[in-house]
C-alpha cells in the first residue's frame, strides 16, 4: 500500500518530469526556443533513472538536499550563460543564509505561517531582501 506521503512525492516527480518533457520537446520542436538552455537537478545521482530512461541528452546535476551545493552548481551554469562576472558560491550562500535568517521575522511581518508560503510569496520576500541588501 503506497502511503499519503509516498503519493504526494510521485505526484510532485510527475509534475517535474512533465514540465521537463514539455520544456525538452519546445526546445527539439520548436525553432523559437532552440537556443534554450536549461539545468536539470536530483537528489541523488541518477535517480531520474528510476521514473524515465532517456531525458535527450541532459545531465541532470546531483543536490543531495544540500543548498549549497545547489547554489554552487546554479551560480557555475549561470557563469556560462552570461558575460558577467558572478560572486563566488560561498558568497552566495552566505547572503542565501542571511535571507533563511531574515525570513521568520518577514514572514512574521506578513502575519504568515511558513506552512501558508507560496512560490510567489518566496520570490517576493526574496525580491524585498534584495531590494534593502542593495539600498
Amino acid at each position: 500500500m503506497i502511503s499519503r506521503e509516498q503519493s504526494r512525492q510521485h505526484c510532485r516527480a510527475s509534475i517535474c518530469l512533465l514540465e521537463l518533457g514539455i520544456d525538452i520537446g519546445c526546445k527539439e520542436f520548436s525553432s523559437q526556443h532552440r537556443q534554450k538552455i536549461a539545468l536539470v537537478f536530483e537528489r541523488r545521482k541518477f535517480l531520474y533513472q528510476k521514473y524515465i530512461s532517456d531525458i535527450a541528452g541532459q545531465d541532470p546535476e546531483e543536490h543531495r538536499n544540500k543548498p549549497e551545493i545547489a547554489i554552487g552548481k546554479v551560480r557555475d551554469w549561470l557563469a556560462t550563460a552570461t558575460s558577467s562576472a558572478l560572486p563566488g558560491p560561498a558568497s552566495i550562500y552566505a547572503e542565501y543564509r542571511r535571507f533563511r535568517r531574515n525570513l521568520p521575522k518577514a514572514l512574521s511581518d506578513l502575519n504568515l505561517e511558513l506552512s501558508e508560503m507560496t512560490f510567489v510569496d518566496f520570490c517576493r520576500l526574496i525580491e524585498d531582501f534584495l531590494r534593502e541588501e542593495l539600498t
